[in-house]
């Protein structure tokens, strides 16, 4: 496939020709008897799987001045075979009601658009019907996000990638998106935050977060129970530092939006990555002095063991890890490390469990029959970062959906980004409060959001 032109690309209206938007209310509805279904599925799903101690969870909103604590019950070395039985029997336990809305911390948006031509303002399953038996669909599976679906499912911020590939990295047929030296890395990185402000300008129900005035106006429209107002936020992020030809470089992107960096992906001059022993180089220490100053939020997915640790001590501004799972669910260094979660934890950043199979449970593979990994696996993955911080305030979901894999490879019960509301359904039949799962669902990214986001001059 060539390049994708944005400009010519066709927009999905959510509106009617009278202006009048029946369409979201229909497909919420819609989604909302799935998800009933698909929760049930799933939990009948994790019935079959072997069982050990369940958990149980502060019921106090966690805050900067006052962390709730909680009594862990699943030893340090469990790993994502075990699956604690549900505290609650299904039938028991009503849908919880819906949180005011979801933040992902992580999704490829503009890589999807421009490498593989899929609009984000087209639904998910309309997509799947073009790319059906397609090279998109052979490269990266069934598709499972789109506006119609962000809107349904209630997924109101997104911290979205400027993600290009490494030339040795390419996927077949796909070479718009890639880079061979940091010029074209650079080159590519312009053209997505360029995607990214003319989809805001294109389609009013995207919105670019770049100040805390920003983020006030998305909230403000999920506070309303008129569907058409609700805006989904998108707050741009740099996956892997190749883009940034040098650390005094790093103002400019900030001048364009970026409020966010992981310095590799793959290794970079700035960092190694997962797989590397390297830690942060020389250029890498100058690019964090220069994201200090900008009180830019640093990211440690995709970094090696030793990059982690010196940001995590030398950093003295935000820190997460926006789509990295416990090393006991991940048997990889692409894992991260119990140490690690523990001192994301102490710095008051965020851990976002990414709902991708191999990530969840190293035995899975495209081969495995449905059953191994649910979203009763999820919620064991979100229990890990609670029990090793000891708080709900600590641990968030960063999907990764079509982040290179799709409808295929993520939870029993789950086919799209509608469906990260059954997280929250789950997490309360097992025990967790009402306001620990808005905490997770979306408080604590906003958090780590309203201490690194500037006032609008």
């Amino acid at each position: 496939m060539g390049r994708v032109e944005i400009e010519k690309q066709n927009m999905t209206p959510a509106t009617s020709s009278s202006g009048k938007d029946t369409r979201e209310d229909t497909m919420y509805r819609a989604f909302t008897m799935r998800r009933l279904f698909l929760k049930l599925l799933a939990l009948a799903g994790s019935a079959l799987a072997c069982h050990a101690p369940g958990l149980r969870t502060s019921n106090q909103m966690p805050s900067p001045a006052a962390t709730p604590t909680v009594t862990p019950t699943i030893p340090p070395q469990a790993t994502s075979t075990t699956h604690p039985t549900p505290e609650l029997p299904p039938t028991a336990t009503p849908i919880l009601p819906k949180p005011l809305f979801i933040v992902d911390g992580h999704q490829d948006i503009t890589w999807n658009w421009l490498e593989f031509g899929r609009d984000p303002r087209q639904s998910a399953l309309e997509g799947r019907q073009q790319e059906d038996g397609g090279l998109v669909e052979a490269a990266m599976g069934d598709r499972t996000t789109g506006l119609p679906e962000y809107l349904a499912g209630r997924v109101g911020i997104i911290f979205s990638s400027l993600f290009m590939m490494p030339a040795q990295r390419a996927y077949r047929n796909f070479k718009s998106q890639i880079f061979a030296d940091s010029e074209e890395a650079y080159a590519r990185g312009i053209e997505q935050i360029e995607a990214y402000h003319r989809l805001a300008a294109e389609e009013p129900r995207f919105s670019l977060i770049t100040d805390l005035e920003g983020l006030d106006t998305v909230l403000a429209s999920w506070q309303t129970d008129d569907t058409q107002a609700h805006k989904v936020g998108l707050v741009i992020m740099m996956e892997g530092a190749a883009s940034i030809r040098q650390p005094a470089e790093v103002h400019e992107w900030y001048d364009r939006g970026l409020r966010s960096i992981i310095l590799a992906w793959q290794a970079t001059q700035y960092a190694g990555a997962s797989g590397d022993a390297e830690g942060l180089t020389d250029l890498g220490r100058e690019l964090l002095a220069e994201m200090a100053g900008l009180n830019m939020i640093v990211d440690l997915s995709h970094l090696s063991r030793n990059a982690c640790l010196e940001a995590l001590d030398t950093y003295p501004g935000p820190i997460v890890a926006s789509h990295s799972n416990p090393i006991t669910f991940v048997n990889t260094d692409r894992g991260i490390s119990n140490e690690v979660i523990r001192k994301v934890g102490e710095r008051d950043g965020v851990v976002g469990i990414m709902l991708f199979n191999r990530f969840l449970n190293s035995e899975w593979t495209f081969e495995t029959p449905p059953g191994l990994v649910t979203i009763r696996t999820v919620v064991d993955a979100i229990d890990a970062v609670v029990q090793l911080t000891g708080s709900t305030a600590h641990v968030a979901i960063g999907s990764d959906f079509d982040g290179g894999f799709g409808a295929e490879a993520i939870p029993l019960g789950m086919d799209t980004v509608a469906d990260l509301l059954m997280i929250a359904d789950s997490l309360a039949a097992n025990g967790y409060s009402t306001e620990d799962v808005e905490a997770i669902m979306n408080g604590n990214w906003l958090r780590v959001l309203r201490g690194s986001l500037p006032q609008r001059q």
